[in-house]
C-alpha cells in the first residue's frame, strides 16, 4: 500500500462524513481520483444518504470510464435531492456512453434545468444520442443547445459531425476550423477534425489532428485507440508500436490494449501469438467486432477456417454490410473449395462494391469453383483496365474485346496473358471459355489443354474439359474427364453433377441418383449435394416427400446456412404448404434479417397466409435496401393495394414503373386503383398508352375493357375484349370476352366460343372452371356436372369444385352428392358455403338435425350470408322448428328492402308458418 493511500485511510479515521468529502475535493483538485474514492467510500459508509458524496463518486467514475458505476451513483444522487443541473448532463452522458440512447431521449427529452449552461449541456448529451438515428433532431438538438450557451464547443462539434455524416465535407472542415480557433483545447473538436480529414483522405494531417486530441486528453483509451489503429490499418506499423508503448505505460493493461497488440503481432506475421491474444480479448468481450474481424483474418492465416468463419459470422450478424468480413468470409469459403457458400457470402459483397477488383476477382473465382462457367467469365470481364500490365488484367482485357466482337484480338490478348501467368491459369479459363462461346471446340480443348499442364491435379481443368467435350457432342469423352475429375476429388460437386446429368440424360435416372449417394455415403453432411439431389428429382418427377425430405435435410446439415431454407420454403410455397413455408421463411428471417431475398420471400409467405400487413413491413424493408429494384417497389405496391392502402400503393407502383417500364403486372394494379377511385380517364389512357406500347400484345385492350366492365359497359368493352383475343389467345382472353359476349345478349356466338375453345385447349383448367361456373349460375346443371366433373379429375381435391359437384348431384337427385360433400368438408371444415351444402344435403335425405348442426354453423361463419340464413329457415320449417324459423325470416325481411329477392323469399316462407 503506498503512502498516500495509508494516509488517506488514516485521514478517514474519527473524521465526519462532510470532512471525509472535503477532503475528497481536495484530492480531486490535486488530481488523484484513487484517494478521493477511498475517501468518499468512507463518507458513504458512514451515511449512506450523502447526496454529495454519491455525486463525486459518479463523477470520479465517469473520468475513469466506469459508466456502469458512474450512472448507479449519479441516479442515487438526483434521487437523494442533489443539483439536477450538475446531476442530469453527466448522467444522460454515461447513459449514452453505455450505448442507452433510446432511453436518454425518451428520459430527456423535453426536460428544463434552470441552469443554461446545463440546458445547454444536457441538449448536446441529446444531439449525441440522436445522432445515429435521426440527424435532423441531432441538429435541432446542438441548434437550442447552442442558444442555450453561444460557447458550448461540444454543440458546435455536434453540428460539425452532422455536415461530415452528411458527407458535406468542405463545409464542415471550415466549420471545425472556426471552432478549433475559438476552442483549442476542446479534444473532441481535434478527433472530429481528424475525422474529416481521412473522409477527405488527407492522411498525414488527419492523424496530426488525433494526436493533438491524444495530447489534450492522454488517458482516452478512445483517442489512443483510434491513433494506434489508423497506423496500423495505413501500415505504419513502426509508429503503431511507439504509440501503443505509450498506451501501455499511460493506460495500463486492457482488452483494447491487448487488440492492438494482436494485430501488430498479425501484421509481423507472429500468427500463433496473435492467436493467443485475440482469444483472450473475445473471452473478455465475446461483442466486441474488431476483435471479431481480427481473430477471423488470423484464423484465415492460420487456415483455421472454420474458426474464421464463425468469428467472421458474428460480425455480420451484427453488421451485414461490412466489406471487410464479408470478403475474408468468401476467401475462407474458397479456401475450402465449397463454391455454394461463397457465391451465398458474396452477394451483399456484388451489390455494394461491384466494381472494385478485388470482388470481381473472388465472383470469377466462386462462380468457377461452383462450375458457373458463364457468370465467371462475366464478372472477370469487368476487370478491365484496373491493373493493364498483369496477367489477370490483360485476360479481362481479352474477355472485354471478345465481348465487342474483336474475336481475334482478344484471343491474341488472353494467349498473351497465358504466357504472363505460369501457375494461375485465370487467362486460360477465360480463354476457352471465350472459343467456347465461339464455338471452337477444337481451340478450346487445345487452349484447356495449356491450363490442365498448369493444374495437372485440379478436379476444375478436367470438369471444364469434359464440357468442351459436351459441346463438341462427343459424350463419352465428355463423360470420362467428368470421372477423372472425381478420380482427383470425389466430392467434386461440379462434375458430380454433369456426370447425374449425362445419366438423367440417357434416361438412367437411379444412375444418376446413385452418383450424389456416393458422396453422401463420405460426406453425410454435404448440405450443397443434398440441394443438387433434390433438383434432380424435381427434374425426374419424384414425389414431394422425397424432395421435401432432401430440402430438410440440407436445412438440418447447414443450419447457418441461408441457400437451403430459401430452397426449402420457395419449394413448400409452390406446393401450397403455406403454413409450413412460413415457418421456414421466418427461419431465414431470423439468420439474415436484411437479406433482400429473404424479404422477398418472406413476404409472399406472409401473404399466402394471409398476413398481408406483416408482407408490407418486409416489402418495405427490402425496398429500402434495394432502392433501385423495380420488382421490390412492385412487391411492396401490390401487398399496399391489398392491406387496403391504395395511395401508398400507388406512389411505390409508379416508382417500380419508373425503374422499368414493362413491368405490366404494376399497370395492372395501378388501374385497379384508378378504377377503384373513378378515375376512368386515367385507367383509359394508361390502358392505351398501354397498346401503343405493345401493339403486338392484347394486354392494353384487355385492361381497357376492364376499365368499361368496372362501369357495367359490357357493350363498349366487347370489341376491345375481341381485338385482346385475336392477339393474343390465352385463357384470360377467352374468358374475357366470352362474359362479354354473355352480357351483350350473345348468347350463341359465347356458347360457340367456349365449345371451340374447349375443344381446342382440354387441359385449359382457367376456361373450364369458368364456364362450369357459367354454366351453374345460368341454370344449365347438365353441362356444368359434366365439367366440374372433368375439372376435379384435372385438379383434384379442390373444395369449391367439390362442393358444387354436391350441390348439382342433390339437385338431380344423385347419391354422390354427399360423397362430394363430405370430401369438401373435410378439406375445408370451416367454409361456411360447403357447410350450407352438405347441410342441406344432410336435410333433404332425412338427417334434419345433423344438417341445421351444420347450417348453423356456416350462419355463424358468415351471418350477412342470406343465401345461408334461407336455408337455415328451410331446415327448421322442415324440423317443424317454426319458432326458429320466423326468428330468421324475421331478420332477413328486416336487412333487405321490399322488392329484394331475398326479401320477398323471405316473406313468402313466412306466410307459410
Amino acid at each position: 500500500m503506498t503512502l498516500l493511500l495509508t494516509a488517506a485511510l488514516l485521514a478517514g479515521c474519527g473524521a465526519s462524513p462532510d470532512e471525509m468529502v472535503a477532503s475528497a475535493r481536495a484530492y480531486l483538485e490535486k488530481d488523484d481520483p484513487s484517494a478521493a474514492v477511498i475517501q468518499l467510500k468512507n463518507a458513504l459508509q458512514e451515511a449512506p444518504e450523502f447526496a454529495e458524496a454519491r455525486y463525486l463518486l459518479g463523477k470520479v467514475y465517469y473520468a475513469q470510464d466506469d459508466m456502469a458505476g458512474a450512472v448507479k451513483e449519479l441516479q442515487r444522487a438526483l434521487r437523494l435531492g442533489y443539483d439536477e443541473s450538475l446531476v442530469t448532463p453527466m448522467l444522460a452522458r454515461a447513459l449514452v456512453r453505455q450505448g442507452e440512447r433510446e432511453e436518454v431521449i425518451r428520459t430527456y427529452t423535453g426536460t428544463a434545468l434552470k441552469d443554461p449552461k446545463a440546458l445547454s449541456d444536457l441538449l448536446t448529451v441529446l444531439g449525441d444520442a440522436q445522432i445515429g438515428v435521426n440527424r435532423d433532431e441531432a441538429a435541432r438538438d446542438y441548434g437550442e443547445a447552442l442558444k442555450a450557451n453561444p460557447d458550448n464547443a461540444l454543440a458546435s462539434v455536434g453540428l460539425v459531425r452532422v455536415l461530415a455524416l452528411d458527407a458535406k465535407y468542405d463545409e464542415a472542415l471550415k466549420a471545425i476550423e472556426a471552432v478549433l480557433a475559438k476552442s483549442p483545447d476542446v479534444p473532441e473538436a481535434h478527433a472530429t477534425h481528424a475525422e474529416i480529414l481521412f473522409a477527405r483522405r488527407q492522411l498525414d494531417d488527419g492523424l496530426a489532428a488525433l494526436k493533438k486530441a491524444v495530447a489534450l486528453k492522454p488517458k482516452d483509451a478512445n483517442y489512443r485507440f483510434a491513433l494506434i489503429n489508423t497506423l496500423l490499418q495505413t501500415q505504419r506499423v513502426d509508429e503503431g508500436k511507439t504509440q501503443l508503448a505509450e498506451m501501455k505505460a499511460t493506460i495500463g493493461v486492457s482488452p483494447v490494449v491487448t487488440y492492438l497488440q494482436a494485430y501488430v503481432d498479425f501484421l509481423e506475421d507472429r500468427l500463433p501469438r496473435a492467436r493467443d491474444g485475440i482469444q483472450d480479448v473475445i473471452k473478455l468481450a465475446p461483442g466486441y467486432l474488431p476483435g471479431r474481424l481480427l481473430a477471423g483474418s488470423v484464423f484465415y492465416r492460420l487456415d483455421d477456417q472454420l474458426q474464421a468463419q464463425v468469428n467472421l459470422n458474428k460480425v455480420l450478424e451484427a453488421n451485414h454490410s461490412n466489406p471487410v468480413a464479408r470478403r475474408l468470409l468468401v476467401m475462407s469459403y474458397l479456401a475450402q473449395r465449397d463454391g455454394t457458400r461463397a457465391i451465398e457470402a458474396l452477394q451483399p459483397l456484388l451489390e455494394s462494391h461491384g466494381n472494385v477488383s478485388e470482388v470481381l476477382t473472388l465472383a470469377g473465382q466462386a462462380y468457377l469453383l461452383a462450375g458457373d462457367f458463364e457468370r465467371s467469365s462475366a464478372f472477370f470481364a469487368k476487370q478491365v483496365d484496373k491493373q493493364p500490365d498483369d496477367a489477370r488484367a490483360r485476360t479481362r482485357l481479352g474477355i472485354s474485346r471478345l465481348a465487342g466482337g474483336e474475336v481475334q484480338e482478344g484471343l491474341k490478348d488472353l494467349g498473351k496473358a497465358s504466357d504472363l501467368d505460369s501457375t494461375g491459369g485465370y487467362a486460360d479459363f477465360a480463354r476457352v471459355t471465350a472459343l467456347l462461346r465461339e464455338r471452337k471446340f477444337d481451340e478450346a480443348l487445345s487452349a484447356q489443354a495449356i491450363l490442365e499442364k498448369k493444374m495437372p491435379e485440379n478436379p476444375l481443368a478436367k470438369n471444364l474439359r469434359g464440357g468442351i467435350l459436351l459441346g463438341k457432342g462427343d459424350l463419352p469423352g465428355a463423360r470420362k474427364a467428368f470421372e477423372e475429375a472425381l478420380a482427383i476429388q470425389p466430392d467434386f460437386l461440379p462434375a458430380a453433377t454433369n456426370l447425374a446429368r449425362l445419366d438423367f440424360r440417357d434416361g438412367k435416372v437411379e444412375a444418376a441418383r446413385a452418383i450424389y449417394k456416393r458422396i453422401l455415403e463420405t460426406a453425410p453432411t454435404r448440405a450443397d449435394v443434398y440441394l443438387a439431389s433434390a433438383e434432380l428429382e424435381k427434374a425426374a418427377g419424384g414425389s414431394f416427400e422425397t424432395i421435401e425430405a432432401l430440402l430438410r435435410k440440407a436445412v438440418s446439415n447447414a443450419p447457418t446456412l441461408l441457400v437451403p431454407k430459401l430452397q426449402l420454403a420457395d419449394f413448400l410455397l409452390r406446393s401450397q404448404r403455406k403454413t409450413e413455408a412460413l415457418v421456414v421463411a421466418r427461419e431465414a428471417a431470423s439468420l439474415s434479417p436484411e437479406h433482400p431475398t429473404v424479404l422477398k420471400l418472406l413476404g409472399h409467405a406472409q401473404i399466402a397466409n394471409g398476413d398481408v400487413q406483416q408482407a408490407v413491413s418486409a416489402f418495405q424493408k427490402r425496398a429500402s435496401l434495394e432502392p433501385d429494384n423495380a420488382e421490390a417497389f412492385m412487391d411492396l405496391g401490390r401487398a399496399q393495394f391489398m392491406n387496403r392502402d391504395p395511395k401508398s400503393a400507388e406512389v411505390n407502383l409508379r416508382r417500380s414503373l419508373i425503374l422499368r417500364q414493362d413491368l405490366f403486372e404494376v399497370q395492372r394494379v395501378l388501374i385497379s386503383i384508378m378504377i377503384d377511385d373513378k378515375r376512368f380517364d386515367e385507367a383509359l389512357k394508361m390502358s392505351r398508352d398501354l397498346q401503343k406500347q405493345l401493339p403486338e400484345s392484347g394486354l392494353g385492350y384487355i385492361f381497357e375493357g376492364d376499365v368499361h366492365v368496372s362501369q357495367n359497359d359490357w357493350a363498349a368493352s366487347l370489341p376491345l375484349f375481341r381485338k385482346a383475343h385475336a392477339l393474343t389467345p390465352n385463357s384470360q382472353t377467352a374468358v374475357k370476352l366470352h362474359a362479354a359476349l354473355a352480357r351483350t345478349e350473345n348468347a350463341k356466338e359465347a356458347d360457340k366460343l367456349a365449345d371451340s375453345w374447349l375443344a381446342a385447349n382440354p387441359n385449359d383448367t382457367a376456361m373450364t372452371a369458368y364456364i362450369a361456373e357459367y354454366s351453374l349460375t345460368t341454370g344449365r346443371l347438365v353441362p356444368a356436372y359434366t365439367l366440374y366433373k372433368k375439372l376435379n379429375d384435372m385438379v383434384p381435391d379442390k373444395p369449391l369444385v367439390l362442393n358444387n359437384l354436391a350441390w348439382i348431384a342433390s339437385q338431380n337427385k344423385d347419391p354422390k352428392a354427399m360423397e362430394y360433400g363430405r370430401r369438401a368438408l373435410e378439406l375445408a371444415p370451416e367454409n361456411p358455403a360447403i357447410l350450407d351444402t352438405v347441410g342441406m344435403i344432410e336435410v333433404e335425405s332425412g338427417s334434419v338435425e345433423a344438417g341445421i348442426k351444420k347450417i348453423e354453423k356456416a350462419s355463424k361463419l358468415a351471418p350477412k350470408a342470406a343465401m345461408i340464413s334461407l336455408n337455415l329457415a328451410k331446415a327448421y320449417i322442415k324440423a317443424g322448428r317454426k319458432e326458429n324459423a320466423r326468428a330468421v325470416l324475421n331478420a332477413l325481411t328486416g336487412e333487405y328492402p321490399v322488392g329484394n329477392r331475398f326479401y320477398e323469399e323471405a316473406n313468402t316462407l313466412r306466410k307459410t308458418l
